[in-house]
C-alpha cells in the first residue's frame, strides 16, 4: 500500500535528520576525543604509603624530565613534558597536614610546569626519591611519614564476625 505524499515527506524528512544528527554527534566526538588526546590533563595527588608519602603527578607521559632542587626548605621542581599536556585550572594546589605537607603545587602549560613542595613546621625536606610508571610521576619524600590513618565502620552485632 503506497504512503499518501504527505505521509511520504514526514517520514522521509524524520529519517534524514537523524541521519544528519548522527553524522554531526559522531563528528564531534571524534573532534572532542582528538583534542583530549592531543591536550591530555595533569593533576597531583599525595598518596599515604606503610614506607611513606609520595607526591604523584599524573598524566605526564612517558620519559618526563624534572629538574629539581632544594631552595630553603622549599623543594621546586621544573618538569617538562614529550607533548602537549594542560591542567584543568591552570594551577593546582594540594595539602596534607597529617603527612606534613603545608602545600603542593603545579603551575604551568604546554610541556613545561613547575612543582614546589613546602613542608609543615617541624618537619625536614629532604630531596625526594623520583620514580615514573610510562603514566606518573612518583616522588617519595623521605621522611615524610604517614601517620596512622583512622578506621571507621559499622559494627553489626546481630552478626558474628571479627572486629580488626
Amino acid at each position: 500500500m503506497p504512503f499518501p505524499p504527505s505521509r511520504l515527506t514526514a517520514l522521509l524528512l524524520v529519517a534524514g535528520l537523524s541521519v544528519v544528527e548522527v553524522g554531526l554527534l559522531d563528528g564531534s566526538i571524534r573532534s572532542g576525543s582528538r583534542v583530549a588526546m592531543a591536550q591530555q590533563a595533569i593533576s597531583l595527588d599525595i598518596r599515604r604509603r606503610q614506607g611513606g608519602v609520595e607526591v604523584v603527578v599524573q598524566g605526564v607521559g612517558a620519559q618526563p624530565v624534572l629538574q629539581q632542587r632544594l631552595n630553603g626548605q622549599v623543594w621546586e621542581g621544573r618538569l617538562q613534558t614529550k607533548g602537549a599536556r594542560g591542567l584543568p585550572e591552570g594551577l593546582q594546589q594540594l595539602s596534607d597536614l597529617a603527612v606534613g605537607l603545608r602545600r603542593v603545587t603545579i603551575s604551568g602549560s604546554g610541556n613545561e610546569f613547575n612543582l614546589r613542595v613546602i613542608h609543615e613546621e617541624g618537619q625536614v625536606l629532604r630531596e625526594p626519591v623520583v620514580s615514573a610508571d610510562g603514566r606518573n610521576l612518583i616522588l617519595q619524600f623521605p621522611g615524610l611519614v604517614a601517620g596512622p590513618m583512622l578506621q571507621t565502620g559499622r559494627l553489626d552485632f546481630n552478626t558474628p564476625g571479627v572486629v580488626p
